[in-house]
């Protein structure tokens, strides 16, 4: 009698642990809305952005990279924007300037 309440212990505290995991992984789930890469004719760089909207928050990330062609980073810059109700669908981008910059045109 006494090693049931400890099986129902056990199982109950499994499945509080599965239940805290998929929420914590669900908040932090992200969809892509744009992104996109370039290099250079070397093959020495690369450099591009990506931006994200996070599923189940009011908010969007916009990531803009440039890395070595040994995968090491050499700018990495996250920027958080909030986005309230509706995510931002992506317009337009544009690379200028011989492909070392980004347009991009967001709407709600």
């Amino acid at each position: 009698m006494g090693s049931k309440p400890k099986i129902g212990f056990g199982l109950a505290l499994l499945i509080l642990v599965i239940l805290v995991l998929a929420v914590a992984i669900l908040s932090y789930s992200t969809s892509t809305i744009a992104s996109d890469q370039k290099r250079d004719a070397k093959g020495e760089s690369q450099w591009g952005y990506k931006f994200e909207t996070y599923r189940f928050d009011s908010s969007s990330r916009l990531t803009i990279w440039n890395r070595l062609s040994n995968g090491r980073y050499r700018t990495n810059l996250s920027y958080e924007i909030p986005t309230y109700f509706d995510p931002p669908r992506m317009i337009e981008s544009r690379w200028l300037l011989n492909d070392t910059a980004i347009y991009l045109n967001f709407t709600r």
